[in-house]
């Protein structure tokens, strides 16, 4: 019927589906549904998502713990993988059926995403779409940290905080790549495992305690009481990178125990794990 005929052009044409929280909770809150399709404004692309990731910020804004921002979508979502569905005006860099890597302001748990061109990447054809959708936040934050801000150098030893989170494992990967003496802290063995295979899955070797020189620590603050181990167990020379204060924007001072024992710093954090990888 012509009313049927209408009902499925609508819903093929300015709607899609997407994860909705039906309230803030857990993963069971979590409902797919039918929402308006964006469209593209002037300097953005509308990208068919064919794969998304999962980052903490996804699971506290699930919790109704993280304010989307101001014009932002309200849809899940921080990065994305797809092939480029239309073209606005301003863009110049990508051409419909690109497939393209994008880091999002929101809107990834969804069929269909609006985003700045300056914030996609071509993906690389040797990067399949799971893959892809992991490299816009996640990896290049780590990447950011290691060698866009701290610069790592082979033979430094890097200490990582949360080595089995997405940026610890990715941290690893890319020290291990960089020739870095990768050294992280987990909340038990069975991370710590974890942080074992990602030593084992990219070029280069793995370190030793041994003879180390300069020296940097990364990783999330999640609590106050980190911020003296960290600052003691950088060396002379060394940096500090933070990725996120998790625990907010306040530490306890750095004790006279972390400043003299850089050894020690690292000792009975969490459950005392920790490993050379």
């Amino acid at each position: 019927t012509w009313g049927h005929f209408l009902s499925v052009y609508f819903f093929s044409h300015f709607s899609m589906q997407a994860i909705l929280p039906a309230q803030p909770g857990g993963p069971e809150q979590l409902v797919l549904g039918q929402t308006s399709k964006p469209s593209p404004a002037s300097g953005e692309l509308l990208v068919r998502v064919m794969t998304t990731a999962v980052n903490r910020a996804d699971t506290l804004q699930r919790k109704g713990q993280y304010p989307v921002p101001p014009g932002a979508s309200a849809i899940i979502g921080l990065e994305a993988a797809g092939i480029v569905e239309e073209v606005a005006d301003g863009c110049s860099r990508f051409s419909v059926g690109e497939r393209v890597m994008c880091l999002l302001d929101g809107g990834g748990y969804a069929e269909y995403v609006a985003v700045a061109e300056g914030q996609c990447m071509k993906i690389p054809d040797s990067l399949d779409w799971v893959q892809a959708a992991a490299i816009p936040e996640t990896w290049l934050t780590a990447f950011q940290l290691l060698h866009l801000e701290a610069q790592v150098r082979p033979g430094e030893a890097v200490v990582i905080h949360a080595g089995a989170s997405g940026v610890g494992q990715a941290a690893i990967q890319l020290c291990v790549s960089a020739g870095a003496i990768a050294i992280v802290t987990a909340g038990g063995e069975a991370k710590l495992d974890v942080c074992r295979r990602c030593s084992d899955s990219g070029p280069g070797r793995r370190g030793r305690r041994a003879g180390l020189r300069g020296g940097l620590v990364c990783g999330p603050e999640r609590r106050g009481a980190w911020h003296g181990r960290a600052l003691g167990a950088v060396r002379l020379h060394g940096r500090l990178r933070r990725a996120v204060f998790l625990a907010g924007a306040h530490a306890d001072e750095t004790g006279p125990a972390a400043r003299n024992d850089p050894a020690g710093a690292l000792s009975g954090v969490q459950s005392g794990a920790g490993a050379t990888v």
